[in-house]
């Protein structure tokens, strides 16, 4: 399974049966910018967090079933808020990345930990500081 950001705004995955010599066509998967190495936990469902950068503003988790079901909406959880308010919105991608209060947030990385709970740590801060950040999910026990 492999997840990556077709385009501002979209995060696809694609998945291969045999060892990534071939791989299924992109499915985009209705949400996004950016998206984490996802978590796949020992029974098979997959935690994904991401940067919603343009949008909310904000870093995201959900939870999908196995790595071919949906990351439904109800799972969704917000583990970062960026709290400075988003300039007008720029009239294309070059202008978006001239903004760089956008750009002081983001790179989740979602890891299961031995107790079976997914680990997603990121980076945020502002223009003068910057942290590593991290949420621990408890996601249920089957």
């Amino acid at each position: 399974m492999v997840m990556r950001s077709h385009q501002i705004g979209s995060i696809c995955t694609a998945s291969s049966k045999d060892g990534g010599k071939t791989w299924s066509d992109p499915v985009d998967l209705g949400f996004g910018d950016q998206p984490s190495r996802p978590a796949i936990l020992p029974d098979g469902r997959v935690v994904l967090a991401w940067v919603d950068r343009f949008g909310t503003q904000t870093i995201r988790a959900r939870l999908a079933a196995n790595t071919d079901a949906p990351f439904l909406e109800e799972t969704e959880v917000v583990l970062y808020s960026h709290k400075r308010p988003q300039a007008e919105r720029a009239a294309d991608t070059g202008q978006q990345l001239t903004e760089m209060n956008a750009w002081t947030y983001g790179l989740p990385f979602a890891e299961v930990l031995p107790s079976g709970d997914v680990l997603v740590a990121f980076y945020a801060g502002t223009d003068v500081w910057m942290g590593a950040n991290w949420c621990r999910l408890s996601v249920d026990r089957r």
